[in-house]
């Protein structure tokens, strides 16, 4: 397998960026998910699934030096330009997904063009120096010396103090083109990666067969590129709600035969911890604080997996 797409979202649920190369941290990609709008005064984080406008929100760099990004809504061409550090403004708390931390408003200009957009009050906050704990077992278990060893082969003991941006659950979140062209079968037509939202993509290389879903299984991953080996672990499936439905063109939802989510429901519901959501991708960490680098085209190859499943690293 090789990687064949990767991908940040600066403001969490907007259209991402596509990056042919970008550092790798133990918090996960530069930039990825570090805005976060919110609806006042309640200080709700918005999410795509419950508003798919938000996907008429196109994100792009503003320069070749990367340190501002252009938000261009879609819907009309009006553009807001933010630096990717801006100064931090007043502190809010805010909660995402249960684990809560420390946002900082960006401007009064950011906030009036989401809000004339979007028609009711909104803020854009940037994560600055805060971060979010993992919670639940997603996070991966620190070795420890003479514990006894868990069905991914690592040895069970206390977790690392793993952070988090804005993201929902974890740094990475790794999918594969063979489901994703396996759901463009069900929907009868072409589905947008983008839909689901992945930082990492991997194909299979020509020859090499990979099956559909079969990043269920992966525990271990090993890229290989110019910078040398990466390992990152995968902990958990990543369930899926209706921000797969989400129409990029409309800023609705697509008719309800061609909604991933819908044809995902009779079988991909695999997760006993989350029985009525489709599985859809894996969430992942890097092992090691970093940095080093990830570039479209590096070579993947699966290393540690359950053991009920077969080895296809070539």
């Amino acid at each position: 397998m090789h990687i064949s797409a990767i991908y940040i979202h600066p403001i969490k649920s907007l259209l991402p960026i596509s990056l042919s190369a970008t550092a790798l941290t133990a918090l996960g990609f530069p930039h990825d998910r570090t805005f976060l709008l919110i609806r006042t005064p309640e200080n709700k984080g918005l999410y795509i699934g419950d508003l798919p406008q938000l996907c008429l929100f196109s994100v792009a760099f503003s320069s070749d030096s990367q340190d501002a990004i252009t938000v261009t809504y879609t819907g009309g061409g009006d553009k807001l330009t933010i630096p990717l550090t801006p100064p931090l403004g007043e502190a809010v708390e805010v909660d995402v997904r249960n684990s809560s931390c420390t946002g900082y408003g960006v401007s009064a200009a950011a906030d009036e063009f989401f809000t004339t957009h979007l028609g009711f009050p909104t803020r854009l906050l940037f994560l600055g120096d805060s971060s979010r704990k993992v919670l639940g077992n997603v996070a991966p278990e620190q070795p420890a010396a003479g514990m006894p060893s868990n069905w991914l082969g690592y040895d069970v003991g206390r977790q690392q103090e793993y952070a988090i941006t804005f993201v929902d659950c974890a740094p990475l979140l790794v999918t594969t083109s063979a489901s994703l062209e396996e759901v463009g079968k069900r929907v009868g037509g072409e589905v947008d990666m983008r839909r689901f939202r992945p930082n990492v993509v991997l194909t299979p290389n020509e020859g090499e067969k990979v099956a559909a879903w079969e990043e269920d299984y992966w525990g271990e991953i090993e890229i290989t590129g110019d910078n040398g080996t990466t390992k990152i672990v995968c902990t958990a499936n990543c369930a899926r709600c209706t921000s797969l439905n989400v129409d990029f063109a409309t800023g609705g939802y697509v008719e309800s035969e061609k909604q991933p989510l819908k044809s995902m429901a009779k079988d991909r519901r695999v997760d006993p911890g989350m029985k009525y959501s489709p599985v859809f991708g894996r969430y992942a960490f890097m092992l090691g604080e970093g940095p080093t680098t990830l570039k479209v085209g590096d070579h993947a190859c699966v290393t540690k997996r359950n053991a009920e499943r077969t080895e296809f690293c070539e």
